[in-house]
Protein backbone atom coordinates (compact mmCIF):
# COMPACT_ATOMS: atom_id res chain seq x y z
CA UNK A 1 0.00 0.00 0.00
CA UNK A 2 2.88 2.19 1.02
CA UNK A 3 4.45 1.78 -2.40
CA UNK A 4 1.26 1.92 -4.35
CA UNK A 5 0.87 5.81 -2.49
CA UNK A 6 4.57 6.77 -3.43
CA UNK A 7 4.54 5.59 -7.18
CA UNK A 8 1.15 7.73 -7.66
CA UNK A 9 2.50 10.46 -6.00
CA UNK A 10 5.65 10.37 -7.96
CA UNK A 11 3.89 9.78 -11.94
CA UNK A 12 1.28 12.75 -11.36
CA UNK A 13 4.72 14.86 -10.45
CA UNK A 14 6.20 14.03 -13.45
CA UNK A 15 3.81 14.66 -15.79
CA UNK A 16 1.61 17.83 -14.28
CA UNK A 17 3.65 20.54 -16.46
CA UNK A 18 2.32 18.49 -19.67
CA UNK A 19 -1.41 19.05 -18.73
CA UNK A 20 -3.68 21.74 -19.52
CA UNK A 21 -5.01 23.97 -16.84
CA UNK A 22 -8.22 21.85 -16.12
CA UNK A 23 -6.44 18.89 -16.44
CA UNK A 24 -3.76 20.11 -14.71
CA UNK A 25 -6.64 20.88 -11.85
CA UNK A 26 -7.63 17.47 -11.75
CA UNK A 27 -4.13 16.35 -11.35
CA UNK A 28 -3.84 18.41 -8.18
CA UNK A 29 -7.09 17.07 -6.90
CA UNK A 30 -5.59 13.65 -7.45
CA UNK A 31 -2.27 14.27 -6.01
CA UNK A 32 -4.11 16.04 -2.82
CA UNK A 33 -6.22 12.52 -2.63
CA UNK A 34 -3.08 10.35 -2.62
CA UNK A 35 -1.37 12.10 -0.31
CA UNK A 36 -4.28 12.05 1.92
CA UNK A 37 -3.91 7.91 1.40
CA UNK A 38 -0.15 8.27 1.88
CA UNK A 39 -0.90 9.51 5.68
CA UNK A 40 -3.63 7.21 6.29
CA UNK A 41 -0.89 4.63 5.50
CA UNK A 42 1.14 5.62 7.98
CA UNK A 43 -1.63 5.41 10.69
CA UNK A 44 -2.26 2.16 10.04
CA UNK A 45 1.33 0.90 10.01
CA UNK A 46 1.75 -2.05 12.83
CA UNK A 47 2.94 -1.15 16.67
CA UNK A 48 7.07 -1.94 17.03
CA UNK A 49 6.12 -4.28 20.01
CA UNK A 50 5.02 -7.05 18.88
CA UNK A 51 2.23 -9.69 20.42
CA UNK A 52 4.71 -12.11 21.65
CA UNK A 53 6.60 -9.36 23.49
CA UNK A 54 3.44 -7.44 24.72
CA UNK A 55 2.27 -10.68 26.43
CA UNK A 56 5.47 -11.16 27.90
CA UNK A 57 5.13 -8.12 29.82
CA UNK A 58 1.51 -8.65 31.02
CA UNK A 59 3.02 -12.28 31.87
CA UNK A 60 5.85 -10.20 34.30
CA UNK A 61 3.41 -8.05 35.94
CA UNK A 62 3.18 -9.45 40.19
CA UNK A 63 -0.07 -10.78 40.90
CA UNK A 64 -2.19 -10.83 44.42
CA UNK A 65 -0.49 -13.80 45.56
CA UNK A 66 3.68 -12.32 44.63
CA UNK A 67 2.55 -9.41 46.95
CA UNK A 68 0.95 -11.08 49.98
CA UNK A 69 3.57 -11.37 52.55
CA UNK A 70 3.94 -14.75 53.90
CA UNK A 71 2.71 -14.38 57.45
CA UNK A 72 -0.39 -13.79 56.39
CA UNK A 73 -0.97 -16.37 54.56
CA UNK A 74 -1.51 -18.90 57.16
CA UNK A 75 -4.35 -21.31 57.77
CA UNK A 76 -6.52 -21.97 60.83
CA UNK A 77 -7.46 -25.35 62.62
CA UNK A 78 -11.15 -25.13 63.05
CA UNK A 79 -10.94 -27.14 66.64
CA UNK A 80 -8.35 -25.07 67.93
CA UNK A 81 -10.76 -21.82 66.77
CA UNK A 82 -13.39 -23.66 68.95
CA UNK A 83 -11.50 -24.62 71.88
CA UNK A 84 -9.83 -21.19 71.85
CA UNK A 85 -12.20 -18.67 71.22
CA UNK A 86 -10.91 -14.77 70.06
CA UNK A 87 -11.38 -12.65 72.66
CA UNK A 88 -14.61 -10.84 70.63
CA UNK A 89 -16.10 -14.13 70.40
CA UNK A 90 -18.17 -13.53 73.62
CA UNK A 91 -19.00 -9.38 74.00
CA UNK A 92 -20.71 -9.54 77.61
CA UNK A 93 -21.62 -12.70 78.96
CA UNK A 94 -18.98 -15.33 79.86
CA UNK A 95 -16.47 -11.97 79.36
CA UNK A 96 -14.06 -11.19 82.25
CA UNK A 97 -15.22 -8.05 84.20
CA UNK A 98 -12.42 -5.97 82.71
CA UNK A 99 -14.27 -6.19 79.77
CA UNK A 100 -17.55 -4.58 80.97
CA UNK A 101 -15.17 -1.95 82.67
CA UNK A 102 -13.68 -1.15 79.48
CA UNK A 103 -16.75 -1.17 77.54
CA UNK A 104 -19.43 -0.01 79.09
CA UNK A 105 -20.04 3.15 80.92
CA UNK A 106 -19.98 2.72 84.89
CA UNK A 107 -22.64 2.94 86.92
CA UNK A 108 -23.75 2.71 90.87
CA UNK A 109 -25.40 -0.21 92.94
CA UNK A 110 -27.94 2.49 94.18
CA UNK A 111 -29.50 2.21 90.78
CA UNK A 112 -29.75 -1.39 90.44
CA UNK A 113 -30.87 -1.40 94.34
CA UNK A 114 -33.77 1.32 92.82
CA UNK A 115 -34.85 -1.17 90.16
CA UNK A 116 -35.51 -4.08 92.64
CA UNK A 117 -32.47 -5.61 92.85
CA UNK A 118 -31.02 -7.32 95.91
CA UNK A 119 -27.39 -6.30 97.44
CA UNK A 120 -25.84 -9.07 95.79
CA UNK A 121 -26.52 -8.74 92.13
CA UNK A 122 -25.63 -5.55 92.43
CA UNK A 123 -22.40 -5.38 93.12
CA UNK A 124 -21.34 -4.11 90.15
CA UNK A 125 -23.23 -1.72 87.46
CA UNK A 126 -22.77 -0.56 84.33
CA UNK A 127 -24.89 1.89 81.82
CA UNK A 128 -25.62 0.07 78.23
CA UNK A 129 -25.83 1.92 74.87
CA UNK A 130 -29.39 3.21 75.39
CA UNK A 131 -29.31 3.59 78.40
CA UNK A 132 -30.17 -0.01 79.76
CA UNK A 133 -28.85 -0.54 83.49
CA UNK A 134 -26.92 -4.05 83.84
CA UNK A 135 -26.30 -5.35 87.29
CA UNK A 136 -23.91 -8.18 88.64
CA UNK A 137 -22.17 -9.86 91.24
CA UNK A 138 -18.88 -8.90 91.97
CA UNK A 139 -16.11 -11.28 90.31
CA UNK A 140 -14.88 -12.15 93.93
CA UNK A 141 -17.87 -13.65 94.76
CA UNK A 142 -17.93 -17.53 94.69
CA UNK A 143 -20.04 -18.15 92.12
CA UNK A 144 -17.98 -15.60 89.57
CA UNK A 145 -14.62 -16.78 91.16
CA UNK A 146 -15.82 -20.33 89.94
CA UNK A 147 -15.72 -18.71 86.35
CA UNK A 148 -12.43 -17.62 86.64
CA UNK A 149 -13.13 -13.72 87.09
CA UNK A 150 -15.97 -13.75 83.91
CA UNK A 151 -19.59 -12.74 84.27
CA UNK A 152 -21.97 -15.65 83.30
CA UNK A 153 -25.22 -13.52 84.30
CA UNK A 154 -26.66 -10.05 84.13
CA UNK A 155 -30.12 -8.87 85.21
CA UNK A 156 -30.29 -5.68 82.79
CA UNK A 157 -33.47 -3.27 83.64
CA UNK A 158 -35.29 -0.74 81.19
CA UNK A 159 -36.27 2.31 82.53
CA UNK A 160 -38.46 3.24 80.88
CA UNK A 161 -39.99 -0.12 80.15
CA UNK A 162 -39.46 -1.42 76.43
CA UNK A 163 -41.33 -3.90 74.42
CA UNK A 164 -39.65 -7.84 73.66
CA UNK A 165 -37.89 -6.32 70.70
CA UNK A 166 -36.31 -3.96 72.01
CA UNK A 167 -34.97 -5.72 75.23
CA UNK A 168 -34.01 -8.61 72.88
CA UNK A 169 -31.99 -6.37 71.38
CA UNK A 170 -30.31 -4.88 74.01
CA UNK A 171 -30.07 -8.24 75.37
CA UNK A 172 -28.95 -10.23 72.99
CA UNK A 173 -25.97 -7.56 72.56
CA UNK A 174 -24.57 -9.26 76.10
CA UNK A 175 -24.46 -12.53 74.23
CA UNK A 176 -21.80 -13.83 71.01
CA UNK A 177 -22.55 -13.14 68.04
CA UNK A 178 -23.08 -16.55 66.19
CA UNK A 179 -26.22 -17.39 68.62
CA UNK A 180 -28.68 -18.80 66.79
CA UNK A 181 -32.69 -19.18 68.40
CA UNK A 182 -33.76 -22.74 69.56
CA UNK A 183 -36.88 -22.31 71.72
CA UNK A 184 -39.18 -19.98 73.15
CA UNK A 185 -40.73 -20.86 77.06
CA UNK A 186 -44.06 -19.10 78.84
CA UNK A 187 -42.64 -19.14 82.58
CA UNK A 188 -44.93 -19.17 85.82
CA UNK A 189 -44.65 -18.21 89.28
CA UNK A 190 -43.65 -21.27 91.86
CA UNK A 191 -45.00 -19.88 94.81
CA UNK A 192 -48.57 -19.09 96.35
CA UNK A 193 -47.42 -15.26 96.78
CA UNK A 194 -47.85 -14.54 92.67
CA UNK A 195 -50.20 -16.75 91.58
CA UNK A 196 -50.35 -14.68 88.09
CA UNK A 197 -46.76 -14.27 88.26
CA UNK A 198 -44.88 -14.85 84.59
CA UNK A 199 -42.59 -14.45 82.27
CA UNK A 200 -40.75 -15.16 79.14
CA UNK A 201 -37.88 -17.36 77.89
CA UNK A 202 -35.90 -17.19 75.12
CA UNK A 203 -33.02 -20.07 74.39
CA UNK A 204 -30.04 -19.69 71.84
CA UNK A 205 -27.43 -21.80 71.31
CA UNK A 206 -23.93 -20.51 70.69
CA UNK A 207 -20.44 -22.42 69.77
CA UNK A 208 -18.70 -19.36 71.14
CA UNK A 209 -19.79 -19.83 74.77
CA UNK A 210 -19.88 -23.92 74.59
CA UNK A 211 -15.80 -23.19 74.00
CA UNK A 212 -16.16 -20.62 76.44
CA UNK A 213 -17.71 -22.39 79.17
CA UNK A 214 -15.91 -26.30 78.61
CA UNK A 215 -12.19 -23.72 79.20
CA UNK A 216 -13.68 -23.31 82.70
CA UNK A 217 -16.12 -26.00 83.68
CA UNK A 218 -15.69 -28.96 81.51
CA UNK A 219 -18.64 -31.13 82.52
CA UNK A 220 -21.36 -28.31 82.48
CA UNK A 221 -24.55 -29.28 81.24
CA UNK A 222 -25.43 -27.85 77.75
CA UNK A 223 -22.81 -25.42 77.81
CA UNK A 224 -23.67 -24.29 74.39
CA UNK A 225 -26.63 -22.77 75.43
CA UNK A 226 -27.99 -19.05 76.73
CA UNK A 227 -30.80 -17.55 77.44
CA UNK A 228 -32.45 -14.40 77.92
CA UNK A 229 -35.74 -14.14 80.79
CA UNK A 230 -37.90 -11.13 80.15
CA UNK A 231 -40.36 -9.86 83.43
CA UNK A 232 -42.83 -6.95 83.27
CA UNK A 233 -42.19 -6.56 87.00
CA UNK A 234 -39.30 -8.37 88.93
CA UNK A 235 -38.11 -11.22 89.92
CA UNK A 236 -39.18 -12.76 93.73
CA UNK A 237 -36.55 -14.97 95.44
CA UNK A 238 -37.63 -18.80 94.60
CA UNK A 239 -37.75 -18.77 91.31
CA UNK A 240 -40.60 -16.12 90.71
CA UNK A 241 -42.26 -13.42 89.06
CA UNK A 242 -44.39 -10.80 90.79
CA UNK A 243 -46.52 -9.86 88.08
CA UNK A 244 -48.11 -10.90 84.78
CA UNK A 245 -45.95 -10.97 81.87
CA UNK A 246 -47.04 -8.31 78.77
CA UNK A 247 -44.74 -8.50 75.48
CA UNK A 248 -45.26 -4.77 75.44
CA UNK A 249 -43.67 -3.90 78.81
CA UNK A 250 -40.85 -5.45 79.67
CA UNK A 251 -38.75 -3.91 82.73
CA UNK A 252 -35.90 -6.55 83.27
CA UNK A 253 -34.42 -9.05 81.14
CA UNK A 254 -31.82 -11.68 83.06
CA UNK A 255 -29.01 -12.77 80.64
CA UNK A 256 -27.13 -15.57 81.42
CA UNK A 257 -25.30 -18.92 80.45
CA UNK A 258 -27.65 -22.25 80.49
CA UNK A 259 -31.38 -22.67 79.06
CA UNK A 260 -35.05 -22.61 80.34
CA UNK A 261 -35.14 -23.19 83.84
CA UNK A 262 -37.36 -26.34 83.59
CA UNK A 263 -38.41 -27.92 86.72
CA UNK A 264 -38.99 -31.44 88.06
CA UNK A 265 -42.98 -30.99 87.32
CA UNK A 266 -41.99 -30.43 83.73
CA UNK A 267 -42.62 -26.23 83.68
CA UNK A 268 -40.87 -23.46 83.26
CA UNK A 269 -40.14 -21.96 85.86
CA UNK A 270 -39.67 -18.25 86.07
Amino acid sequence: MFAFVVGFIALFQGHIKTFRINDKKAAVALLVVASLMFIGAVIMLPSSQSPSTASTTAAALPTSADTVPASSQTTSDPATAISQPAPNAVRGILSPVDYWRQTFAPDTSNDCVAEGENQLNSQDAWRLPGAALACAQDPIAPIANAWNGSIVSADVYFNPHQDAAGALAAATALLPADIQQIGTYDGVDTTAAYPNGSCHTVVYHSDAAAAAVRQTQPTWADPDKVSITLYTGNTTPADGSDSTYVPTDVHLAIVGIGGENRGADGTVHC
